[in-house]
């Protein structure tokens, strides 16, 4: 019987011996004294939520001014800068991604910033037109057309040599100063749709869902459907079980008879796709352990030790467990895949043990109600 399942059953026998002692149905959940939730959420904002957004926003902007500065005369060192910058981007946000919650789901973060994965072809039809791309010419791209993942298209590729990028961009030709405004006009988009979800998080908005998130049975603008608490939760599933299944599973051919795919890595053109995974996982390091840089208060360990300390032990060295893992990796993903399938096998059960404990133990002991299902991931 796997670790999965014989703590499934452990769990069942628990409610069935307590159902049978108590004489009725009664909820599986610890019963402890009152927590102070409020210190929680408003540590988590201050300390975590707020500082990993101005991080982002800071290389977004940075991201967006390399990106003009390359356009007034495009060059080989200008474009390895352009791409050191795009990377430096994507992997903060890919740990602040992990803060889908209050204003980044209701400004729609993800369709805005880094929705994966694009659509080439309809990139290419929108390099053919000669339209401003201002503000509104961008809002109106599909999420699958514009952001950090259109950037990578533009900037990298896996098939051709970096003059061959560089030749696409080529502001002597109508197609190069094209290609230098729509990216342009992406960069910009992204800054302007972080500097939206910082300025609500900042103001009366943030206010609001900390509020909210305080209040028991509200759901701080992520849906009627949730309480605070079941909403971290389940977004802390979210976050290991896409790391697991579909950042690292697909890739390994887990649901293909084990044959590797390449094509389903995510970032594949710039090479990054491991690092990635690590800043995902890191994300949700931060808002567990409530630390974000030299900022350190309350995260959501401080609830789940409170309700059961083992099981707070058991999840923090799960959690290291599985970033050294991935640190073990010492090839690009597209290549240990095939060359370290063993070192990325490792990786793939630790992030699944995080997982197990996070929906098993962890929604036990806090009473969460799950909503996550597989289908949610990228």
């Amino acid at each position: 019987m796997g670790l999965f399942a014989s703590r499934f059953v452990r769990f069942s026998l628990l409610c069935v011996v307590l159902i049978g002692f108590c004489g009725g149905v009664i909820s599986c959940t610890d019963t402890k004294s009152s927590f102070d939730r409020e210190t929680l959420f408003l540590d988590l904002s201050k300390n975590v939520v707020i500082p990993g957004y101005e991080a982002f926003s800071k290389q977004a902007t940075a991201l967006e001014e390399e990106t003009k500065t390359f356009c007034q005369g495009p060059a080989a060192d200008g474009l390895k800068k352009l791409q050191e910058q795009w990377l430096e981007t994507k992997k903060i946000w890919r740990q602040v991604q992990a803060f889908r919650f209050g204003p980044a789901m209701y400004l729609s973060a993800k369709a805005h910033i880094d929705d994966w994965p694009v659509k080439t072809n309809l990139i290419e039809q929108e390099l053919e037109k000669t339209t401003p791309w201002d503000d509104k010419a961008i809002d109106a791209l599909g999420s699958s057309r514009r952001g950090l993942a259109t950037l990578e298209y533009l900037m990298f590729s896996n098939e051709k040599s970096d003059d061959d990028i560089l030749a696409l961009w080529d502001i002597k030709e109508a197609k190069g100063k094209q290609r230098c405004a729509f990216a342009i006009g992406v960069a910009h988009g992204v800054v302007r749709r972080v500097e939206l979800i910082l300025a609500d998080w900042k103001g009366k908005a943030g206010a609001a869902v900390i509020e909210n998130f305080t209040s028991p049975g509200q759901s701080a603008a992520i849906g009627p459907q949730y309480r605070a608490v079941d909403h971290l939760i389940n977004e802390f599933i979210y976050i290991a079980n896409t790391s697991s299944d579909v950042l690292l599973g697909q890739p390994l051919g887990n649901n293909d008879g084990g044959t590797p795919k390449p094509d389903a890595l995510e970032a594949l053109r710039s090479g990054s796709s491991l690092a990635h995974v690590k800043a995902f996982m890191n994300g949700l390091k931060v808002l567990y352990l409530g630390e974000f840089g030299t900022n350190k208060g309350q995260g959501m360990s401080a609830l789940v030790a409170h309700m059961h300390a083992e099981t707070d032990t058991r999840l923090k060295q799960e959690l290291e467990a599985a970033l050294k893992a991935l640190d073990a990796i010492s090839v690009p993903l597209s290549k240990a895949i095939t060359e370290q399938r063993d070192a990325v096998k490792a990786a793939y059960d630790a992030i699944k043990l995080v997982e197990q404990t996070l929906s098993i133990d962890v929604v036990s002991h806090l009473g969460v109600t799950v909503t996550f299902s597989d289908n949610d991931g990228d």
